[in-house]
């Protein structure tokens, strides 16, 4: 008897078909295999480990676990966070005593608004060493109030852990072609081409097959072409876009056939939208709700369409009316607090999401559900030939011209004359800026 046959292989393949091959990134000179992945990818798929543990365990001990780090993020923002030094007196935290939940709802919200307001005085004068550089990070700004947050490089490593575990839930097989689209900041993937990215699906963790980016800017049947061409085994973009690829690809009978699976961020995914999906491609939805100031949220459940909150890096409470934790099947306000931020602590922060909490899943992972999220929706704006495209507003290129805290965007029409001054003066996206507010002098 040969190895193949003690090991359960065969010449045409391994053992279990049905699992994709996870083969180790090797970062040791000429040692191809097993690999050996550098210190990044090491701790990324090590966190695996844990998460693989935690994710069952018992309420009562990742409730736990969670209020300890709760409690060490919440001291070391009193001592070393000019915002936090009142806020958490006056709410009545004191550094001796044990933090309960009870204890830990009397500090007040934090909004959009705060955080604006209060710049730099959110900003620890005294990040560990060990918890890496710090690097600042801007949101899009899509509830018409954009902020900046500051993140470590821990933040940023729980961040990779994360994407890591929603690849593993969802089977992906980091060999298939990753095509991506979603908005280029630095104006290369342009049409017919687009570009070649790193490693993004397997983050340097696994070896990986190719992943390409076009900017989500560019017309819908262009996107559908370069789709068409690049054979995708996975689809990445925000469902507002990915809408209308779906939509073009059923009205020009466009096939996919490589197409395994859709991958979504930044936007709330309908089960209208998955059906599209289902209709245009017959391929699965898996979605994760994720914020640039917080990083994982939630990931969606594998065996079902609801979520799983990310326990281990983030605290979730779902607040009704009251300022009441929600039961399932209530919707209420969505309030985080990232727990191991500690360059820029974000306490109680009410992101400006509603959601519905869900019951326990059967699964069997523990972490609390989401069963929807009401959030927001990034719109899309008509052009006059009926063309309906993705709107980016450049929220992120007002600071250049003064602090803006909010602004508002509005279509005015879809179907201006031919040549008219205003169409010229929108830019045939017609839109406007119609109102903004700032701080400080003009």
């Amino acid at each position: 008897m040969d190895f193949a046959e003690l090991s359960g292989a065969t010449l045409d393949g391994p053992a279990c078909p049905d699992l994709p091959i996870l083969e180790a990134k090797s970062s040791i000179f000429e040692v191809v295999w097993p690999g050996v992945p550098d210190q990044r990818a090491a701790a990324a798929m090590a966190m695996q480990l844990q998460f693989g543990q935690t994710e069952r365990w018992p309420i009562s001990a990742l409730q736990g676990h969670q209020l300890c780090q709760l409690a060490a993020l919440a001291t070391f923002s009193a001592r070393t966070v000019p915002f936090y030094r009142d806020r958490l007196r006056r709410a009545g935290l004191r550094p001796d005593d044990a933090l309960t939940m009870e204890r830990w709802r009397r500090i007040p919200l934090l909004t959009r608004r705060d955080i604006q307001e209060a710049g730099a005085q959110l900003h620890s004068g005294q990040v560990p060493q060990s918890h890496g550089g710090v690097s600042s990070h801007s949101t899009s700004g899509s509830t018409g109030t954009p902020i900046t947050a500051l993140k470590t490089q821990l933040s940023l490593y729980f961040w990779q852990a994360g994407a890591l575990r929603d690849l593993l839930w969802h089977g992906v097989d980091v060999a298939g072609t990753l095509a991506v689209l979603r908005r280029d900041h630095e104006n290369r993937a342009k049409p017919p081409h687009g570009r070649k990215l790193p490693d993004v699906l397997a983050d340097t963790a696994f070896v990986a097959g190719p992943a390409y980016m076009l900017n989500i800017r560019s017309p819908t049947a262009e996107q559908v072409d370069w789709l068409v061409r690049r054979r995708p085994a996975y689809l990445m973009s925000m469902p507002s876009n990915l809408a209308l690829v779906a939509r073009h690809c059923l009205e020009t009978g466009t096939r996919l056939p490589t197409l395994r699976q859709v991958r979504t961020f930044g936007a709330v995914v309908t089960d209208e939208f998955r059906e599209l999906c289902h209709e245009a491609w017959g391929v699965p939805v898996a979605d994760a709700y994720s914020a640039e100031e917080t990083g994982y949220i939630a990931l969606q459940c594998p065996t079902g369409t609801h979520y799983h909150v990310q326990s281990e890096t983030i605290l979730v409470e779902v607040l009704d009316e009251a300022g009441e934790p929600c039961a399932p099947g209530q919707v209420g306000r969505v309030v985080v607090t990232p727990l191991h931020n500690f360059a820029m602590p974000l306490l109680r922060y009410e992101i400006g999401d509603y959601a519905e909490v869900g019951p326990h899943c059967a699964c069997g992972r523990t972490l609390p559900v989401i069963s929807r999220i009401l959030g927001r929706v990034r719109n899309r704006v008509a052009l006059p030939n009926g063309e309906r495209r993705y709107a980016h507003i450049g929220a992120k290129d007002f600071a250049k011209v003064a602090a803006v805290i909010q602004y508002q965007v509005v279509q005015i029409s879809s179907a201006l004359p031919a040549g008219s001054r205003e169409k010229r003066s929108v830019c045939c996206a017609t839109t406007r800026i119609m109102a903004a507010r700032r701080i400080g002098p003009r």
